[in-house]
């Protein structure tokens, strides 16, 4: 038997609801309130939460394209909470749960995120732009096509996270981890990474435009496709690295090491290299046209069809395959 609810009834349902949210120092939901939610929006009814203080336990909530801006909802649990659409731009919501729940659409942007977690959330689609994740976790989940860019990424940790397309654009990275995820065709241009694992990571046509790298780890990385364009590059290593048709071009690497590396079509056009490790390394047809070498280690590379250098000194090209 179907119940119908009457336009009074459902007023009055709304009414309890804001009174229970509004107050003069917030409200504390209570175990009815998620359900509450839930009925509410099947009705279709879009509701303005505004500003409003949050303090409680959304689990398993409907608030999918509610209007939350501004709301302070620190360490409120969101547990499988549909947040499809949800405008949260400006929140509060550090220390704050999210796990199981779908914010694919969302917006967040400068929202306040640190020391929150995502364990199986879906975030396809979101708008971060500007948040502060400092110290956040995620974990199982994609965030294809998101939004990061002027992010604070400060001490997150990424655990098998897809971010197909994702923008990194101008994040700050600085001791993120992240573990066995996926960056195909991501952009993190004008991002600084220092001391980062990258190692056998998937990162195929990843952009990396103006970008600063210190002692980060792409070893046995496929980057193939990607742009390291005016990239500053010191004291790290692309080791057995797949780097086919990657792009240099304007860049500056100092104590880099390419040994065994897959360089073919690779573009180091007008790029200063400086104490490069190519031993071993593939660079047939690689264009090094302009290109200022000094203090080069290329044993055993194969150099076949490569185009003209501008500079080279102290250079050590034993056993070189032309």
């Amino acid at each position: 038997m179907t119940m119908t609810i009457t336009q009074s009834e459902l007023d009055r349902k709304v009414e309890l609801h804001e009174s229970r949210l509004c107050g003069n120092y917030g409200a504390r939901l209570n175990p009815d309130i998620s359900k509450e939610l839930y009925e509410i929006h099947r009705l279709n009814i879009n509701y303005d939460l505004t500003g409003l203080y949050i303090d409680g336990n959304l689990s398993f909530a409907s608030l999918s394209g509610a209007i939350m801006v501004n709301v302070n909802a620190r360490k409120t649990i969101f547990f499988a909470t549909d947040l499809m659409g949800t405008d949260l731009s400006g929140a509060d919501l550090s220390g704050a749960m999210f796990d199981y729940s779908d914010l694919s659409g969302a917006f967040l942007t400068d929202a306040n995120l640190k020391d929150t977690r995502f364990v199986e959330t879906n975030l396809s689609g979101v708008n971060f732009a500007n948040v502060n994740f400092n110290g956040a976790c995620f974990k199982n989940l994609d965030m294809i096509g998101s939004n990061l860019r002027n992010t604070d990424l400060q001490n997150c940790t990424f655990n098998k996270v897809n971010f197909t397309n994702t923008k990194f654009d101008r994040a700050i990275l600085k001791n993120a981890k992240f573990i066995n995820c996926s960056f195909k065709k991501t952009f993190f241009r004008n991002c600084a990474f220092e001391d980062m694992n990258f190692a056998e990571t998937d990162m195929r046509r990843t952009n990396f435009k103006n970008a600063f790298f210190n002692k980060v780890d792409f070893s046995r990385s496929d980057l193939s496709g990607a742009n390291f364009s005016g990239a500053e590059i010191y004291n790290s290593s692309f080791d057995s690295a797949d780097l086919k048709g990657s792009n240099f071009q304007k860049s500056y690497l100092h104590d880099v090491d390419f040994t065994n590396a897959h360089l073919r079509n690779s573009d180091f056009f007008s790029s200063h290299l400086d104490g490069i490790n190519f031993n071993g390394a593939q660079l047939i047809f690689a264009n090094l046209d302009k290109a200022y070498v000094v203090n080069i280690y290329a044993t055993n590379a194969k150099l076949a069809n490569v185009e003209g250098i501008i500079h080279v000194k102290a250079t050590n090209l034993n056993n070189v395959l032309r």
